[in-house]
């Protein structure tokens, strides 16, 4: 009499393929569901936070820049073969400062070739290191209020923001009174 076994072949939980970490700028409000970041990922895992912490069993997780960086993992559990993670790094890119504006009145007189105005002065908190513009070109921070004349003149000051943040810029006026 001949014996027959049954052998059961399971499919292990597949917790998905990085596709890309996913980077935010800190001023970006939109809520990022990072099963995005993640393809081919079996629907029934679960999310760990970077702290570790269990979120509820749901294949999505909303994350947005109010929230921790760090690594989140998805999690697929199985009754017999070992949990499947993979894990989805994020990271926080501090959005571009250029500062608040303060605007100032000068005399003209009071300024010259070898005493130039400088239009940091235009600015108050603590901006990033940025570029200064007037009618569109770029121009050094020290000026001399001559070359621009009695009358109000418009300052644009400009950081440049490192991707996915985009630049951020702030105007400001110098009265330049005779």
């Amino acid at each position: 009499s001949g014996q027959s076994s049954i052998i059961n072949v399971l499919t292990p939980p597949n917790s998905g393929v990085l596709v890309a970490p996913l980077e935010v700028c800190s001023d970006d409000l939109t809520i990022f569901d990072l099963s995005n970041q993640l393809i081919g990922q079996d629907l029934t895992g679960h999310w760990l936070d970077p702290s570790g912490f269990q979120q509820p069993p749901n294949p999505s997780f909303n994350f947005n820049s109010s929230m921790p960086a760090g690594i989140y993992t998805y999690v697929v559990q199985s009754a017999i073969c070992p949990p499947a993670e993979t894990q989805v790094p994020v990271t926080i890119i501090t959005a571009p400062d250029p500062g608040t504006g303060n605007p100032q009145s000068i005399c003209e007189n009071d300024y010259g070739p070898g005493n130039l105005y400088n239009l940091n002065n235009l600015l108050s908190g603590s901006p990033d290191p940025g570029t200064w513009y007037a009618s569109s070109l770029p121009i050094p921070t020290n000026i001399n209020p001559n070359t621009y004349g009695v009358g109000t003149t418009t300052f644009t000051y400009q950081v440049n923001g490192i991707p996915p943040c985009s630049n951020q810029s702030i105007s400001v006026d110098l009265t330049i009174n005779p």
